[in-house]
């Protein structure tokens, strides 16, 4: 059985019109990560070394809240908008 997640995910969007999302995640999963990369072209997300925190344009939102979902069973997804 897959491990299921208490700590949500959140999605915070990082300007005024909701265009990127930085996407907290409870820690790192190397599927996840692979998948992310392999669904949303280069110059639809981006990563944030300092942060630890992937970006992604929100034409990709709802794949990337698709890969959460997948690869962070029981996670809550949040969205905090300005």
């Amino acid at each position: 059985m897959p491990r299921q997640y208490e700590s949500p995910v959140v999605f915070q969007a990082l300007d005024e019109f909701c265009d990127v999302w930085q996407l907290e995640l409870p820690e790192y999963n190397a599927n996840f990560v692979a998948a992310f990369k392999k669904r949303i072209p280069p110059d639809y997300r981006s990563w944030d070394p300092q942060e630890k925190k992937w970006s992604v344009n929100e034409k990709y939102l709802a794949v990337a809240e698709e890969l959460v979902t997948e690869h962070f069973p029981g996670a809550e997804i949040e969205r905090c908008e300005p």
